[in-house]
């Protein structure tokens, strides 16, 4: 029974030693998936356009300025929260654009989509994205 006592206590070990490496090995990988998520923050895949918001974060009730730059010169469609109204904007020679979005929004995170004509296709093309809190 000594014997089976010293099985059971290494192999114990041995599986607290698994699962140290699998919390390590997860760790790692959220960390490293939250800094490429705040790198591309912003900024679709082979894309150069970006948003900001300010005042970031939000007073409830306060307007929010929408910032765009390194867009291609012409309409922009912006929608906050992917729900319509979808407001339309003319992004300058430069492809900046500013949107004052003034409807009241609730507490919490919320989100800016920006889409432009796609070249060489049908339909709009997701030009850039962010996202900014409205805290009470």
């Amino acid at each position: 029974m000594d014997k089976n006592h010293h099985i059971s206590q290494v192999l114990n070990l041995v599986l607290a030693a698994l699962l140290l490496i699998a919390l390590a090995i997860t760790t790692y990988s959220i960390n490293q998936a939250r800094s490429l998520q705040s790198e591309a923050k912003g900024k679709p895949s082979g894309n150069s356009a970006t948003l900001t918001v300010s005042p970031d974060p939000v007073p409830v009730g306060a307007e929010v300025t929408i910032t765009g730059s390194a867009f291609t010169p012409g309409p922009v469609v912006v929608a906050v929260d992917w729900s319509y109204p979808y407001e339309t904007v003319t992004a300058d020679s430069s492809g900046n654009f500013t949107y004052v979005f003034s409807r009241p929004l609730d507490p919490g995170l919320h989100g800016v989509l920006a889409y432009q004509e796609g070249k060489g296709k049908k339909g709009m093309e997701l030009k850039a994205y962010t996202s900014f809190t409205v805290e009470p």
